[in-house]
């Protein structure tokens, strides 16, 4: 979607945002102004989140595209999104609902990745992804008992931060730490995967699992990254240099796609 931001469009942006009589700088404008695919880097405190919200009260203007595509803003945390919601929802409520979506890194991998793979490789919906509910979920199995108990903590921190990788590799998460069993057939570590499973199964997830699931379902389906692209022409990622590796991996992956994305990605 090929979308022209005029003077007006900036001086609109200006009368919400800043001070009365204050307006933008040329540096600020050239970056409210860019539509491609670009990264901003600036220090605390220098402006990027106003300038960002500048561009998304003017891009909500323009909504509904003609091709039907949306916006997709994330962040890395609950506080920057509903900063975000604050200070421009009363003005462009539309940017918040469909075909937009505003959230976190997470609540987009939960939407968009992890509940539609998991509805369609278990055949029902998930039922919570949450850590403590998760770790609730964990019980001893009996043939991982003895090696469990000679563990540290009595093997409790080995269960609660392992993470079953595809049908049967236990990780701790994403993590370069090695997980301590190496023999995939003995006993105990089977016993672990059928516990993993069995939780998972049951609509239990930690919130790993979700970009576990969601780096799983664009290996097998590589068209979700095509729909995602198409979805959201606009994607704005603030707050990257917080992201975890395989949280910016995942969103490099869909949206950057080894520079062949459509969307305009900015991070």
């Amino acid at each position: 979607v090929a979308i022209n931001i005029s003077d007006d469009d900036i001086h609109y942006a200006e009368s919400i945002l800043l001070p009365a009589g204050a307006s933008f700088d040329a540096e600020r404008r050239t970056f409210i102004t860019n539509l491609s695919t670009i990264d901003l880097q600036a220090v605390p405190g220098s402006g990027k989140t106003t300038a960002l919200l500048a561009k998304l009260l003017i891009l909500a203007r323009k909504l509904p595209f003609s091709d039907g595509s949306g916006i997709l803003v994330i962040s890395h945390t609950n506080t920057a999104v509903d900063e975000i919601k604050e200070k421009i929802g009363k003005y462009c409520p539309g940017l918040f609902s469909y075909p937009n979506f505003c959230g976190t890194i997470q609540s987009f991998t939960d939407e968009f990745l992890a509940k539609p793979y998991y509805s369609k490789k278990y055949n029902k919906r998930i039922i919570r992804i949450d850590n403590e509910i998760y770790y609730d979920s964990h019980y001893i199995p009996g043939a991982a008992r003895a090696w469990l108990a000679n563990q540290q903590n009595g093997g409790e921190t080995i269960l609660r931060d392992s993470r079953l990788f595809g049908t049967d590799d236990l990780r701790y998460g994403f993590s370069d730490t090695r997980f301590p069993l190496n023999n995939k057939t003995s006993a105990t570590y089977l016993a672990i995967v059928d516990l993993k499973n069995k939780i998972r199964q049951k609509g239990f997830l930690c919130y790993d699992d979700a970009y576990i699931l969601g780096f799983e379902y664009l290996e097998k389906i590589p068209l979700v990254k095509v729909l995602l692209q198409k979805r959201f022409s606009y994607v704005f990622v603030d707050e990257m240099q917080d992201m975890d590796k395989h949280q910016y991996e995942l969103l490099e992956k869909i949206f950057w796609d080894d520079g062949n994305g459509i969307s305009k990605y900015q991070r």
